[in-house]
């Protein structure tokens, strides 16, 4: 019921990385080419300020090649990599002008995409092995599948892409339907049978009727402990379990030890602190 790891082609790398630099560059990089001479070279180092989990190397090094097609560059980590302060995670030797015009359109991809993989990664380790953290659609328009690249680099599973991908009932979905919810899952699995139904639930009121047809997995949203301990005796494994719901470490740490498999966390991707990297130039 989740996409397998969201990969990037190098041309869809290229195209995003060309329109961050149009957008950034404008007609020229006025202050640079004033200041620095057109056939200066200098070596450049990418280095973490604090530490957390990389994301977005790729990205980084793009902006470089396009401004020098002749820049040589190191990658010394790679995504998914725990890094350390003050750590060095790529050296950029080129020209000074393409390497200082590019720095902010790759700052801006790497801190964003560190962010998201370093909270996914916090995360991820509170909960265990037992229990998986996924993604939502909350996402920053145009801009889902870096998002949820960076959440994979943290740990993290993707949970739909789109509204395309499963089946997901949700409260406004019901609260629409005239009939019951056992009445709408019946004919919704008469209608479609070949792919997996989740259903988004408040009440354990809710998950009775839901369990009288069944789903492949129940969302528990914005349900008490005691109701979630309720629900989990009511399902007793007829069903994937996914909490969702105002999230944060602290809440986690109280539900590890439960019989879940899924925490759903829409503050990935729409909450995040960026992670503090920056360019030296030597």
């Amino acid at each position: 019921m989740n996409l397998n790891t969201i990969v990037f082609q190098d041309f869809e790398i290229n195209q995003l990385v060309t329109e961050a630099l149009k957008e950034d560059l404008g007609s020229g990089d006025i202050t640079t080419n004033l200041i620095i001479k057109e056939d200066q070279i200098a070596l450049g180092k990418i280095v973490t300020r604090e530490p957390g989990n990389i994301a977005g190397i790729e990205f980084a090094r793009k902006a470089f090649e396009i401004l020098d097609e002749h820049v040589e560059i190191e990658n010394l980590c790679a995504d998914g990599d725990q890094i350390s302060p003050s750590q060095i995670i790529m050296t950029i030797k080129g020209k000074l002008r393409a390497i200082l015009s590019a720095e902010r359109v790759a700052l801006n991809f790497l801190q964003r995409m560190s962010g998201i993989a370093t909270a996914t990664a916090s995360l991820v380790k509170e909960a265990g092995k037992n229990i998986r953290i996924l993604d939502t659609r909350k996402t920053t328009p145009t801009l889902r599948k870096i998002e949820k690249y960076s959440v994979s680099k943290g740990g993290g599973v993707n949970h739909r892409y789109n509204l395309s991908d499963m089946i997901l009932i949700k409260d406004n979905h019901i609260r629409a339907y005239s009939g019951s919810i056992d009445q709408l899952l019946t004919e919704i699995k008469q209608k479609v049978c070949n792919l997996k139904v989740e259903i988004e639930i408040n009440s354990v009121d809710q998950l009775k009727e839901v369990m009288k047809v069944g789903v492949d997995r129940v969302m528990l949203d914005n349900m008490s402990d005691t109701e979630i301990d309720q629900a989990i005796q009511i399902i007793q494994g007829r069903a994937e379990i996914e909490v969702s719901g105002n999230m944060n470490l602290e809440r986690l740490k109280n539900l590890k030890g439960k019989n879940i498999d899924f925490i759903s966390i829409g503050a990935l991707t729409h909450s995040y602190k960026s992670l503090d990297i920056a360019l030296d130039i030597d």
